[in-house]
């Protein structure tokens, strides 16, 4: 007879998912690459709403994978990739 395996805790799965990338939630973020899209939703198949240049300052409202729901200091919020954006060094 197999003696039962110890259960994992499982208190916080969400830091699983974000392990691996940066948690920008509430924090003003700027774009570290040239130019990045703003998107309607989390994935490069949603529509571009604009396009959002270095250094422009955004507020992250939260994170899904590798996706960072932004929001432009003009009110405008959409989806950019978590990999063009960093924690802003002045706010």
């Amino acid at each position: 007879m197999e003696k039962p395996r110890p259960v994992k805790n499982r208190s916080n799965p969400s830091n699983e998912k974000t392990s691996k990338h940066q948690d920008y939630h509430l924090k003003k973020v700027e774009i570290n690459v040239e130019k990045a899209n703003l998107r309607k939703g989390p994935a490069v198949d949603f529509p571009i709403i604009t396009t959002i240049y270095q250094k422009q300052k955004l507020t992250c409202i939260s994170n899904i994978g590798n996706w960072a729901k932004v929001q432009t200091d003009n009110g405008l919020v959409g989806f950019i990739r978590s990999d063009a954006i960093r924690i802003s060094s002045k706010p």
